[in-house]
């Protein structure tokens, strides 16, 4: 979120892309070790090509191990944890005590806390990673309402290995998404999109973004928005198999402001509840997706799934064109307070 003032450095920012080799693969260990300036995307197709995976990944495969494993970084599912789960090992540089090599088998306090630190211990610069065999996913896209995904909340959030779900503020619907393991052979030779393919997905990109503009000066168009393209692109149900970075990651659209929470899972449905309440009380337009996503309960320190169960609720505004069309601080401070 950009109200958070840890993320406005004033002082030093220390940029890792000239430590950004990938160092080892065991492939009999399923193991691998990275400096902490590789990205996820670097790490995914070098582990692909070794026949392993992630067990889980977050929305984007943009971002580094080292900054990814210092925020936390989660994908959605309660049988796969956040990416500090996976940590074995880690060095980080240490302005008092030099660098430091941490190991998960060493039971040492300090693992636990250099595996989500926000960057106040030192600098992590080396992390060796739990991996596994490849896989495909078998994927169910369904529509449900809200009501119904409330009242069948934990059963909802345990129907599948990976489950996450958007609601479409100011409808009743919510698109759930959930995904099992199968076999990698299963899934279809990845196929680039064809001319036609994408080019609509420009045009329905761009219709969008203008229609988010145009709400800027005519505000009830949001509500219209939200109904008309999940009707249009998110009330059918649909199944297939696809290789894990097809499910876990998903194009983000536009620039945007975020604000995501995360709550005990047995308190996220009253929350989510909370929510559809403040925005009909309050009147606000608020943009979809509300993304839902879930994680089980880790030992990472600074975790917010430590020692309990989590669901993390995101709300966003848009920024069509790089325009800030809504005052979302009312929204996002209503939205903390009741989270």
């Amino acid at each position: 979120s950009p109200l958070l003032s840890i993320v406005h450095c004033v002082d030093t920012v220390v940029w890792m892309d000239q430590m950004s080799s990938i160092l080892s693969i065991d492939r009999h260990a399923k193991t691998v070790t990275v400096q902490a300036g590789a990205t996820l995307a670097q790490l995914n197709r070098a582990l692909e090509a070794e026949g392993l995976a992630f067990s889980n990944l977050p929305s984007v495969s943009g971002q580094t191990i080292g900054g990814a494993i210092a925020t936390a970084t989660h994908g959605s599912g309660m049988r796969a944890g956040l990416l500090s789960s996976a940590v074995l090992a880690l060095e980080i540089a240490t302005p008092a005590k030099g660098v430091l090599r941490l190991t998960r088998a060493s039971s040492s306090p300090l693992f636990w806390a250099a595996c989500c630190s926000l960057g106040v211990l030192g600098v992590v610069t080396e992390v060796t990673l739990q991996v596994e065999d490849a896989y495909a996913l078998s994927v169910e896209q369904e529509p449900r309402t809200l009501d119904d995904v409330l009242v069948n909340f934990e059963s909802v959030a345990r129907s599948a290995e990976y489950v996450r779900f958007w609601w479409y503020p100011h409808t009743d619907w919510v698109l759930l998404n959930t995904a099992d393991r199968v076999p990698p052979a299963l899934a279809p030779p990845p196929r680039r999109p064809s001319l036609l393919s994408r080019l609509l997905s420009r045009v329905r990109f761009n219709v969008l973004q203008s229609a988010l503009l145009a709400s800027w000066i005519v505000t009830p168009l949001v509500p219209i928005i939200n109904r008309v393209w999940r009707w249009l692109y998110f009330s059918s149900r649909a199944r297939a198999i696809v290789c894990p970075i097809q499910f876990f990651n998903f194009d983000c659209l536009f620039m945007q402001h975020v604000d995501e929470w995360a709550v005990p899972l047995s308190e996220a449905a009253a929350a989510l509840t909370g929510l559809r309440s403040l925005i009909e009380f309050r009147g606000y337009r608020a943009h979809f997706p509300v993304e839902v996503r879930f994680v089980p309960r880790d030992s990472v320190w600074l975790s917010n799934a430590h020692e309990r169960d989590v669901v993390y609720i995101g709300v966003i505004s848009y920024r069509p064109f790089g325009i800030d069309i809504q005052d979302f601080r009312k929204y996002f401070a209503d939205f903390d307070a009741l989270m």
